[in-house]
């Protein structure tokens, strides 16, 4: 959430006062105060990351389009939340990879993930649109390859060609 201009300058991200300190992360939002600040590093911090590796990336020559930066946010978001849930440790990987692939949770919702691994509901909700993310990638572009090497395999007849 940006700062908003006034007539005098700019106005404080947290309470609206008129603002003259600048975040030293991004440099892009604005506060009255080292308490507003603060009170405002909890919505901020993730904004404040991602104004930064934008900046970075800009400078290196990485312009991302608005899909590609919403991309990179979401899978940065997911890595987030596997970390933080260590779903990528023993046997919580172990029976994330069994319930995921269970075909009785064809439909699996947010709260069944906050349930089963203790998930917060926002993350539950990322989690889940990454996975089926990453379920459409694999059925639009890799399932549709194997098909294709599978037909590359056989001649005009439909019978398999065999090396000799």
């Amino acid at each position: 959430m940006a700062a908003a201009k006034s007539a005098e300058g700019r106005l404080c991200s947290l309470c609206g006062k008129p603002a003259k300190q600048r975040c030293a992360g991004c440099k892009r939002v604005f506060y009255c105060c080292v308490e507003c600040q603060k009170g405002h590093w909890g919505f901020h911090k993730k904004e404040c990351k991602f104004y930064q590796q934008t900046d970075k990336d800009y400078k290196a020559g990485n312009v991302l389009t608005e899909q590609e930066k919403m991309m990179k946010r979401h899978k940065e978001e997911f890595e987030r939340i596997v970390k933080q849930y260590k779903l990528d440790k023993g046997t919580k990987a172990d029976e994330l990879s069994a319930f995921l692939t269970d075909p009785a949770n064809a439909h699996i919702t947010p709260e069944m993930m906050k349930e089963t691994f203790g998930l917060e509901e926002g993350d539950a909700k990322t989690f889940l649109s990454w996975i089926h993310l990453g379920v459409t990638f694999k059925k639009e572009h890799l399932d549709g390859q194997q098909e294709m090497m599978e037909q590359l395999k056989k001649d005009g007849t439909g019978t398999t060609v065999t090396k000799s």
